[in-house]
């Protein structure tokens, strides 16, 4: 037997990093497939990016200007890196910021309403007191005084809950608020089994596996290029993670959280969204590319493609298909999948043949408790729910700009929207009626929901988290102030 030739350092970098042209790439693989050095090699140059990619650690006593101007809003994007590194790592600070961030949330909540005499006591103990000149406080000054001014909140909080006056006796929707959040299509996705929330980074080139109760930092995995959407595959139990730039799909072996193998979809088109079929293969939506969409007598919705993977054998099948598929929703349970455009949505069986075509819009999801189908579409007036499936309600109209819908487990939908900057999660059930609301700080297009948490995850576009749960308020003909306070939103924003 002769001696085994490893591939050269400079192909393996090439190829981790996603620079290697098609042809390359494939023979690249096929050589890691079976090479154990070359495939140890590629975990290390992986590893390597990602600790390279990371913003730099600092001490506590450093840490702490950064991360109290984070917290306010005043540090720029690569002090904010820095200071969500220390906090994944820091269990001390990460409490104090989590103290800070309910704070917050409290005081939204229970100053909605003040009165006059309410506004009087914040007002005095909130007073700005003159500046002394000089730097910002560092080190334990700032935490100090940090601490005096969460103190100073506290009080302003018990104060405003004891003098406000009585919330009306039947709430009409049950409102909720979270801190800053929101995302792009596809950036989350929840690993129920080891309790991993899996977060895409686009402009970092890695995926953050996150604890799903506690938002702690398990991992952060290097894929290289630009990844723009995550999907579970349940059958072979990875993460797939498309790097639309790249047409690679790369898989994450979600007990080591490290990259186990990548496939090129050699397809045309521009790719936009990924997901698993029934039977664990990997499809991935393609749209032409721009100024080569295909010319047709009668306008009629472009014609897009579905490049459909076998990750264990990396046999690649290319489908048409009637529309351009902006996303791609399977629905395991009857064998169906939505391939959804602004123009159109197509119903379409295992083969990906077209059953019926319905509404177009920019997400939509299955019931999990019937047949109902719901898409999130916009209009110049903000945004409708429609519905699809025997006894289906009439559409729903929505405020804002819809961004992404999702359903419960228990029936009915989440959906997640956007006006003048801020978002919203809508709670819609399965007969067409509003049933509640969560407001958000900040706009996006991506959310997840835990069923064993009853949480909300929902993930900025640079891959930060925030969680929001939506607990419902028990009507009662007169409730108490202590009462109203109880059912104050709990968020927090997490590293």
């Amino acid at each position: 037997m002769g001696e085994v030739r490893h591939l050269p350092f400079e192909t393996l970098s090439a190829f981790v990093d996603g620079e290697l042209h098609a042809a390359e790439a494939a023979a690249a693989q096929a050589h890691v497939d079976v090479c154990v050095t070359c495939r140890a090699e590629i975990r290390s140059l992986a590893s390597l990016e990602g600790d390279l990619r990371l913003a730099p650690t600092l001490t506590c006593d450093a840490a702490d200007a950064l991360i109290s101007a984070a917290h306010d809003g005043e540090a720029d994007d690569a002090e904010v890196a820095v200071a969500d590194r220390h906090l994944a790592a820091c269990a001390l600070h990460r409490k104090s910021a989590i103290a800070w961030a309910t704070i917050d949330a409290a005081l939204v909540a229970s100053l909605s309403l003040p009165s006059a005499r309410v506004d009087r006591a914040v007002a005095a103990l909130t007073a700005p007191k003159p500046a002394p000149s000089g730097p910002r406080p560092t080190g334990a000054v700032g935490v100090a005084l940090r601490g005096a001014a969460v103190a100073a909140l506290a009080l302003a909080v018990a104060l405003a809950g004891s003098l406000t006056a009585q919330a009306p006796a039947t709430p009409v929707a049950t409102e909720r608020k979270a801190d800053a959040l929101v995302a792009s299509v596809q950036q989350v996705v929840l690993h129920a089994r080891t309790n991993t929330l899996y977060v895409a980074e686009p402009e970092t080139g890695t995926v953050r596996a996150l604890d799903a109760t506690t938002y702690g930092l398990r991992a952060q995995i290097a894929v290289g290029g630009r990844p723009t959407a995550l999907a579970l595959n349940p059958v072979a139990d990875r993460v797939v993670v498309l790097d639309a730039v790249a047409k690679r799909v790369s898989e994450i072996d979600p007990e080591t959280n490290a990259v186990v193998g990548t496939s090129q979809i050699t397809a045309a088109g521009t790719p936009t969204s990924l997901q698993v079929d029934s039977g664990g293969k990997v499809v991935v939506a393609l749209v032409p590319e721009e100024g080569r969409a295909p010319r047709a007598a009668v306008p009629t919705p472009t014609a897009g493609t579905l490049a459909v993977l076998d990750t264990s054998t990396k046999q690649l099948e290319i489908r048409s298909v009637d529309v351009a598929p902006r996303l791609v929703v399977p629905d395991p349970a009857r064998q169906r999948t939505l391939l959804v455009s602004e123009s159109a949505t197509t119903i379409a069986d295992a083969s990906y043949r077209t059953i019926e075509t319905i509404a177009g819009g920019i997400s939509a999801a299955f019931s999990r408790r019937s047949d109902k189908i719901a898409v999130a579409a916009r209009d110049a007036d903000g945004s409708r729910l429609v519905f699809h499936g025997e006894k289906a309600p009439s559409s729903v109209r929505i405020e804002g700009k819809a961004a992404s819908v999702i359903a419960l487990p228990e029936g009915g939908f989440a959906v997640l929207t956007e006006r003048s900057g801020r978002g919203r999660i809508v709670l819609v059930d399965e007969s067409g009626a509003v049933t509640g609301s969560i407001d958000l700080e900040a706009s996006g297009a991506d959310l997840a929901y835990d069923e064993q948490s009853k949480r909300f995850t929902v993930v900025s576009a640079a891959g930060a988290v925030t969680s929001a749960s939506l607990e419902p308020v028990a009507a009662a003909s007169s409730p108490t102030p202590a009462a109203t306070r109880a059912a104050a939103p709990t968020a927090s924003a997490l590293p």
